[in-house]
């Protein structure tokens, strides 16, 4: 345009000037002064960039840009990064297009902002500039656990949780292990990749899973879960069992002593095993260990319905020649088989093993299932042939062992010279008494209990006086833990009952090869002693006996108590426990008693603080002392309230303190107090054993018995008002009743309507509740209040209900007393009704009859109708104090007419509507 504008000058010049020239004209030239007219502006390009508002880091981003120029060309377009990471900008071949790779950036990386200028450039140099921003979004890969196996492992034992995780973009930062609640499992290093826990002690195979949570540096979290499975082991000692290696030099010396050649042992078996049966003969694990006593199994499966061992020692045989079925090998001449050599002539031994011991175990003892030649007589018998025949008992015991009975430690000297009954109860009876043990025995073998009997008649001698000893034959505890162990003694035999009990002394010991025990309170001449478990790197033993003497007999308990590893505990304060208030009397004693623990540090070692922190001062007996007393103040007719605060400190210096109030009311003269019956009015018979032909009667006329089975005296029903002022005329048995009018006089029995009731028996005077739409209704229920701080034992209670319905008029307890007291007709012609104490409502249960399973309270109905099967609201508090990191609260005792018993009410339960109905009273 603008050139076309230039020409159009140009000829314009041209037609003025005469063509520029040729052929002369006389006409004279005409003068034109009209200047040319300026040249046209040049408009400046336009540009639109259109770019995404967010992308996501290392995705590939187009930016647009469309540039226009309404007079010219767009010569060029400019691109320009001017804020964050820097990128490398892809264009087109018009540059009109920008591509580039959007930056890695983290979670918190403040740089996700991408800012460009776009410059569009026209012919004429003119440009126009613009700026296009765009958000790069951080996009975190979770991290990824590789394969981390499953373990299984036994009891007792230190597990090691390793977690193997990763992370693509990062890294990880924290580790959390964790496991259910309900498996009781202490996590050491529960953040960290390595964590630890002590495997607990269980009595089957049981899976635990843990789950541990990784997270990387940008907060996101991976989960796996590991199973470890945890199996029970069994424990105990091995009673004169053969020796393997006496075994093995024997057979050498017999086959061999030609021989001057080395012999080879095929195999490096260590030479003792011992396998562990349930009671269906499956096996559930083996150890093999060079221990010729003790042994330790690991086994998979039940321990709970009881078990057994069977023991065997290595022997050694010549090995033989066998095919490739396993077959052996007989020469062909001799039809003998054919005897392994080494090349040099050296003969070769295999071993195997001999059974020799066996004991059937029950749960209690699976950390000390000893067996002995008594107990190989029971399992082998038992399983073999489902019972016990006394005459092959004891030959079995050679048969099976190859032993001679002067071997087993049961028996003293040969039979019947004398009986170990210290080992008996040791490792047989396991301190439970004969017949305890022969239950165990019994549920194992189905056999004839008479044959376990007789057998066990020639080992113990039930009817020789003697004293018998009771303590745990074995103790499974971890490192630190405090350890009690008691002793109960008791005489056994025909002079048992002459015996006195008072003058046994008792002694202990303590033997811990490894170091020293830090003992406890008691001391080491009591029936109980306690220390603490030493710190042990791997299972140890401690061996504690104890020694009872009454000056005729003496008697001894060996105790082995396990201990395995475990980390230190933190020292934690110490806890008050049972620490209640109490509503008490004036010049009564009061007993200021907690029970305090704390699971670091024995009772002795425990400091006790009482401080008196309000009310009236009083004296006590010992302020240092753990429960110490004093006397309650006088007072008048208000209720005296007094805090005090006990503090303990155990050896850690961990300090905790709690307070208890103690109310203290003005001392009550009850005096001559009458009290009703219960209503009741059957005798029951006896009716068991062996008297139990006619069936158990409760329900029998005390008078005419016509059961024929004898009744026992001094029943019930047999005694008090029920018996002797029985008249239904004026309530059922015992119970005397009173209707009164609504203006307060008396009415005859069958009268049909009626507003209050007088107990003729206490004096009360009741309410009556009614069908009709007034304050005695009997459906109306009511939140407990009192805002007398004086009576209230420090919890006013609930003052408004929150499930009131807007229909209905809600009252409290006192909101309702007030009503009544307030009406312009007073009831019955009265003013001073009130809640009744629990004695005085108790006062009315009737137990002769009514029950939820029937629909009838248990009252007299033929003066109470209208009652509720419910519990009824009293006056009376029992209070009760929480420990300080929880809530306080006050109960009332409330009566119960669906059974009549009383129970204690929470007076600021308001979760679901729990109130309750009234019914006053006045004296």
């Amino acid at each position: 345009m603008k050139r076309l504008v230039i020409v159009f000058y140009c000829l314009t010049l041209l037609i003025a000037c005469g063509g520029g020239g040729g052929g002369g004209s006389d006409t004279a030239k005409k003068d034109d002064t009209t200047p040319p007219p300026p040249p046209a502006e040049n408009s400046a390009p336009s540009l639109t960039v259109s770019s995404p508002a967010s992308v996501q880091e290392l995705s590939v981003v187009t930016v647009n840009a469309n540039a226009s120029d309404s007079d010219g060309q767009i010569s060029s377009i400019d691109w320009q990064q001017t804020a964050g990471p820097t990128v490398v900008l892809t264009l087109d071949a018009t540059a009109k297009t920008a591509s580039f790779t959007a930056p890695q950036v983290s979670m918190s990386d403040v740089k996700k902002v991408l800012s460009f200028d776009v410059t569009a450039t026209d012919d004429d140099g003119d440009f126009i500039k613009k700026s296009v921003s765009l958000t790069v979004e951080a996009v975190n890969a979770a991290p990824f656990f590789n394969i981390t196996h499953d373990q299984s492992i036994g009891e007792g034992k230190l597990v090691a949780l390793t977690a193997n995780a990763d992370d693509a973009d990062g890294e990880i930062i924290s580790y959390l292990w964790s496991t259910a609640i309900e498996n009781n499992i202490n996590i050491v290093n529960g953040s960290s990749k390595n964590a630890s826990f002590q495997a607990p002690v269980v009595t089957k195979t049981t899976d635990y899973t843990f789950t541990v949570e990784a997270t990387d540096n940008e907060g996101s979290k991976a989960f796996q879960n590991i199973v470890v499975t945890v199996n029970p082991t069994v424990q105990g000692e091995l009673f004169y069992r053969p020796q393997a290696v006496e075994a093995a030099q024997a057979i050498l010396a017999a086959s061999f002593s030609h021989s001057k050649t080395a012999i080879v042992v095929e195999d490096d078996l260590l030479p003792y095993r011992v396998e562990v049966f349930d009671t269906n003969n499956s096996k559930l694990g083996e150890a093999v260990s060079l221990d010729s006593e003790n042994f330790n199994v690991e086994v998979n499966g039940n321990l709970a319905g009881g078990f057994y061992i069977k023991s065997s020692h290595r022997s050694y045989r010549q090995k033989l020649i066998k095919d490739e079925n396993g077959e052996v090998v007989y020469d062909e001449f001799t039809e003998e088989a054919l005897k392994a050599f080494t090349e040099g002539g050296a003969p070769i031994l295999e071993a195997f093993y001999v059974a020799d011991i066996e004991a059937i175990c029950d749960i209690e003892s699976k950390y000390t299932c000893n067996a002995t030649p008594f107990t190989t007589v029971i399992s082998k018998t038992g399983r073999l042939t489902g019972s016990i025949n006394v005459v092959d008992a004891l030959p079995i015991v050679e048969q099976h062992l190859n032993f001679e009975l002067t071997s087993d430690p049961f028996l003293v000297e040969q039979i019947p010279a004398g009986i170990n009954f210290s080992a008996i109860e040791t490792v047989i009876d396991n301190g439970n008494g004969t017949i305890s043990w022969v239950d165990a025995v019994m549920d194992f073998l189905n056999g004839s209990r008479a044959d376990i009997n007789m057998i066990t008649e020639q080992f113990i001698m039930s009817n020789e006086t003697r004293l018998e000893l009771t303590t745990e034959a074995g103790v499974l505890v971890n490192s630190y833990e405090i350890v009690d162990i008691e002793a109960q003694a008791s005489f056994l035999g025909d002079d048992a009952d002459q015996l006195i009990m008072n003058g046994l002394n008792y002694s202990w010991t303590i033997n811990y090869p490894n170091g020293s025990i830090e003992q406890g309170c008691n001391g080491l001449n009591t029936n109980a002693i306690s220390f603490k478990a030493p710190a042990v790197l791997q299972k140890d033993f401690i061996f504690v006996s104890v020694t009872v003497n009454s000056g005729d007999f003496s008697e001894t308990k060996s105790i082995t108590v396990v201990v395995d590893p475990a980390p230190a505990p933190e020292n934690t304060a110490p806890a008050i426990e049972q620490m209640q208030d109490m509503i008490v009397s004036s010049g009564d004693t009061v007993d200021l008693a907690a029970v305090v623990s704390d699971g670091e540090d024995f009772s002795c070692n425990i400091t006790h603080s009482w401080t008196q922190i309000s009310g009236p001062t009083v004296t006590l007996s010992n302020e240092n002392a753990a429960s110490p007393s004093f006397v309650a103040p006088n007072t008048a007719d208000e209720v005296i309230a007094l805090t005090f605060e006990l503090s303990v400190t155990d050896s850690g210096d961990q300090t905790i303190s709690t307070p208890v109030d103690i109310y203290v009311t003005k001392q009550v003269n009850v005096g001559n107090f009458a009290l009703n019956d219960t209503g009741v009015t059957k005798c029951a018979n006896y009716a068991f054993g062996s008297l139990n032909t006619a069936g158990h009667d409760n329900q029998i006329d005390c008078e005419n018995n016509d059961n024929l089975l004898p009744l026992p005296q001094m029943q019930d029903a047999m005694v008090g008002r029920d018996a002797n002022q029985n008249s239904n005329a004026d309530g059922s048995a015992g119970f005397s009743f009173t209707k009164i009018a609504a203006d307060g006089s008396e009415l005859d029995h069958d009268a049909s309507q009626w507003t209050c009731v007088v107990d003729n028996v206490t004096g009360l005077m009741w309410e009556n509740k009614s069908t009709e739409e007034s304050l005695q209704n009997k459906n109306m229920v009511f939140t407990h209040f009192n805002s007398d701080q004086s009576t209230n034992a420090g919890m006013q209670g609930i003052e408004q209900s929150e499930y009131c319905q807007e229909a209905e008029t809600c009252f409290n307890s006192e909101s309702f007393v007030e009503a009544v007291n307030s009406q312009e007709q007073s009831l019955c012609g009265y003013s001073d009704w009130r809640l009744p104490t629990r004695m005085e409502l108790h006062s009315l249960v009737d137990y002769s009859g009514g029950t939820s399973k029937n629909g009838k309270p248990r009252i007299v109905e033929q003066f109470f109708p209208n009652t509720v099967l419910e519990h009824y609201m009293t006056s009376s508090h029992a209070g009760e104090k929480r420990t300080p990191d929880l809530y306080e609260n006050r109960k009332l005792w409330v009566v119960s007419f669906i059974d009549g018993q009383l129970a204690l009410w929470n007076t600021t339960y308001n979760v679901t509507d729990s109130r309750l109905p009234i019914r006053l009273v006045r004296k």
